[in-house]
């Protein structure tokens, strides 16, 4: 078989069975890569599959009604996308062009833009064809001058103009929706006097509050084609424009506004406003909407004014004082929660229907009808006011001859001071109802009730143990004859000034239950009173203050009981007793002298007093 047999010269080949080994080894590895190859990409598939499409193979055959509507919901998902991508991406050119005008005094730096704007470097002005960029744009040549303002992505006017020089501005836009808000945009542009508005594209807008805010020299604004469609605030919209004369609303769309509050706030000049196509279904706030429209001579209210949402009324029409007449036959109350001065100074006013107002939610009425000074029609009588707190001022100054407060439920009333005050022309209160132990101000509640003769009330629920201030509670009620004190706790008040000052027809007065060892001031209490004598021996009077006037001119006073008086801490005596004509006996205790001494001197002073010390 060998040609040689030594057999140190026959190689031996090892090697193939090495290299069959190897080859093994990689043909395995190449299959284990292909596996995980082939598992990555079904995995990317998976993921990445937009529309969730199953494998060929595995696709059924769809009915033409399901394929047809499968067509269109990737139609509308490929339109969405599309969307989405336009309003995320910036589009290369002008979505917008501003073209204004600006008055620069002489020696003055006019800014192009307000302060603490955070968008303007998405801005291109041009100022005499030169180009600029930034917050700090000015001009300082006087005089008016032409500005272009470029802008290339949707734009957040918030304030853009604010406080500026502003005296015109034209828009012209090139996109669909490319403003997004539009709050203050020209609030404080003293230069603008007129303003048309109509090209600006407000699609997309939802906020247009204070837009023309603090314009104190507006005339004029136009509105033609301005969309309101998705606005939900217009608070302070016209706020302040204190010249403004003329508003074209009529293309107005407010229905899905939701805060109204301040709309019309003090313009002054204000004449006629035309809100027949308000849609105010969706309105919640509505305080100070017409507030201080000092001249509004008409108001009319469609039956589209819906206010079932509305919670807050307050100041509404104050200081509408030559509007004649408001119609509120459309108004639901029923989620009011404040009604205060909704009605203060509307002074022409000689009606207003609230019969049907639903006030059972309503916290607060203070002032709500005061200083209407020609009303002599109202009818609360179906007013439910279990949760009001505050009645201060409420008819304070209406000329009603009458008035029927049965249902009221004052329960939780804290205020109730100036509530009657200067009602001249009524005879009788009945308060029966009322329940006042919550309440700690009574002061002037009935001042200036000149012709009331009689006040009913409860004396077991007329509580008075937390009323802290009683100052000219029944002041110049000149034909009071009779006012049952018996029940009055009077232990926490502080202030008496005026409490019976004028009430010239009163026969007597019964303080036998009176405490007031914490007044501080009684200042004119009896003024001007008729009494031939006053019993004050229960007053405890060590916290006494001042007492200036004190019983100023009570001319037919003959007898005074101050028998417990002790005035160490009073420092103002003047005119205690002037304007007295009559011999008047005055009785101080012999154990007080000390404590009186000042008042002692005062009283020795007068001619026809005789003190007596017991």
């Amino acid at each position: 078989m060998f040609e040689n047999n030594n057999l140190d010269n026959i190689i031996v080949d090892n090697t193939r069975p090495l290299v069959n080994e190897k080859r093994k080894k990689i043909l395995k590895i190449s299959i284990i890569a292909f596996v995980i190859t082939a598992y990555i990409i079904a995995t990317i598939i998976i993921i990445f599959n937009p529309k969730g499409d199953k494998p060929l193979e595995e696709k059924k055959e769809e009915s033409p009604i399901n394929k047809d509507d499968k067509d269109d919901k990737n139609d509308k998902d490929d339109k969405d996308d599309k969307d989405e991508k336009d309003e995320k991406d910036e589009i290369p050119g002008i979505y917008g062009l501003f073209e204004c005008t600006y008055y620069n005094g002489i020696g003055e730096k006019t800014h192009i833009f307000s302060n603490n704007i955070t968008e303007l470097f998405k801005l291109k002005v041009t100022i005499n064809n030169t180009q600029y960029r930034g917050v700090n744009v000015q001009i300082t040549k006087s005089g008016y001058i032409k500005v272009k303002i470029e802008f290339n992505s949707p734009l957040n006017m918030d304030y853009l103009f604010a406080n500026t020089q502003l005296n015109d501005i034209k828009m012209i836009s090139t996109k669909k929706g490319i403003i997004t808000s539009m709050i203050g945009t020209f609030s404080g542009c003293d230069r603008l006097d007129s303003f048309n508005i109509s090209g600006f594209d407000t699609s997309r807008v939802k906020n247009i509050s204070r837009l023309f805010y603090k314009n104190e020299e507006l005339k004029e604004v136009i509105f033609n084609d301005f969309n309101t469609e998705n606005v939900e605030d217009m608070s302070e919209l016209f706020s302040e424009c204190t010249r403004i004369e003329k508003i074209n609303l009529s293309k107005f769309n407010t229905k899905n506004v939701k805060i109204m509050s301040k709309m019309f706030n003090k313009c002054d000049f204000l004449q006629n406003l035309d809100i027949s196509n308000f849609d105010t279904r969706n309105v919640e706030k509505m305080n100070k909407m017409f507030h201080f429209c000092r001249h509004l001579t008409k108001l009319d209210i469609p039956k589209t004014f819906i206010t079932n949402k509305v919670t807050s009324m307050g100041h509404m029409f104050e200081y509408c004082s030559v509007l004649t007449s408001i119609d509120l036959s459309t108004f639901d109350t029923s989620s009011v929660t404040n009604m205060g001065r909704m009605f203060t100074y509307c002074k022409e006013v000689s009606s207003l229907d609230v019969s049907h107002f639903d006030t059972r939610k309503v916290r607060k009425m203070n002032e709500m009808f005061s200083k209407c000074t020609k009303l002599t029609r109202l009818d609360v009588s179906k007013f439910i006011t279990r949760n009001v707190y505050n009645m201060s001022f409420i008819f304070n100054s209406i000329k009603v001859s009458s008035l029927n407060l049965s249902k009221f439920q004052t329960n939780n009333v804290i205020e109730m001071n100036s509530m009657f005050k200067d009602i001249t022309n009524i005879e009788e209160l009945d308060l029966s109802s009322f329940d006042t132990f919550r309440v700690t101000t009574m002061n002037e509640m009935f001042d200036g009730c000149s012709n009331l003769k009689k006040i009913i009330i409860n004396v077991d629920t007329f509580d008075t143990r937390n009323v802290i201030n009683m100052n000219a509670l029944f002041n110049n009620c000149k034909n009071l004859v009779n006012i049952d004190l018996s029940k009055f706790d009077t232990n926490n008040v502080e202030i008496m000034s005026k409490m019976f000052s004028g009430c010239e027809r009163l026969t007597s007065l019964n303080f036998s239950n009176f405490d007031t060892a914490n007044v501080k001031n009684m200042d004119e209490m009896f003024s001007g009173i008729t009494l031939t004598s006053l019993d004050l021996s229960a007053f405890s009077t060590y916290e006494l203050i001042t007492m200036k006037k004190m019983f100023y001119s009570c001319k037919n006073l003959k007898y005074l009981n101050l028998l417990n008086f002790d005035t160490t801490k009073c420092i103002n005596f003047e005119q205690i007793l002037e304007d007295i004509y009559n011999n008047m006996t005055i009785i101080l205790s012999n154990n007080n002298r000390l404590k009186n001494e000042e008042l002692i001197k005062v009283l020795s002073l007068e001619e026809n007093i005789t003190i007596k010390y017991l």
